[in-house]
């Protein structure tokens, strides 16, 4: 799942190399739409939790493991925080953290960044 802060740091090459490497589909959160192109043939489409397709929610909703780059969980990007990806079973991606599971790695602050600054 790629959001909105993969461009925000110029992320789109990296990104889209691991997503091919790996063989990975991708959706991207409503925020993040068209940081990859949708047009690449991994692309699913956009998913924005319940208030859009509900077969792009069953993907997202029920993959073993979901992979978030770079994403904001706003109100608006979570389709009113209707969004229920298990924490379990994701690993999320940030400019200065990743979740994997319940756990959180400090990765620092971000280069080009502000220091002091919360970044989501």
């Amino acid at each position: 799942m790629v959001g909105t802060l993969i461009s925000r740091y110029s992320l789109q090459s990296e990104t889209q190399h691991i997503i091919e490497k790996a063989g990975l589909s991708f959706t991207s959160m409503f925020m993040g739409k068209s940081t990859l192109s949708e047009q690449h043939s991994n692309f699913i489409d956009v998913y924005n939790g319940h208030i859009l397709a509900e077969d792009i929610c069953e993907v997202a909703e029920n993959s073993d493991l979901v992979i978030s780059f770079g994403t904001i969980r706003s109100d608006i990007n979570t389709g009113a925080f209707t969004v229920q990806i298990n924490p379990v079973r994701e690993i999320s991606i940030h400019p200065d953290h990743v979740h994997i599971g319940h756990e959180v790695i400090s990765l620092g602050t971000p280069q080009g960044a502000r220091p002091g600054r919360n970044y989501p």
